[in-house]
């Protein structure tokens, strides 16, 4: 841990989403968390869903839509971006 920074690897994401759960309301932490990589950019977006709702599918689905977006600043994912590793 540096700067109060814990490094991780791509394969802890969800791990640390769950982690870093903000709850919008007492049950409910729905929404996009993204986390940043070593180029300080975005590298992935995770969506958590509480589970409370269903999609017409069936499906666990996002309480509110357009759904939260939560910045992960206290993790940093040990890759680099798209763009940075030169694709679109």
């Amino acid at each position: 841990m540096a700067n109060g920074i814990t490094w991780i690897e791509s394969h802890e994401i969800d791990r640390v989403a769950r982690e870093q759960r903000v709850y919008r309301t007492e049950r409910c932490y729905c929404g996009w968390y993204f986390f940043y990589g070593l180029c300080g950019h975005m590298t992935h977006r995770h969506p958590l869903k509480c589970g409370r709702t269903r999609t017409r599918s069936g499906q666990s689905g996002f309480c509110k839509i357009p759904a939260p977006q939560y910045n992960i600043r206290t993790h940093r994912v040990n890759a680099y971006c798209n763009e940075c590793l030169g694709g679109q």
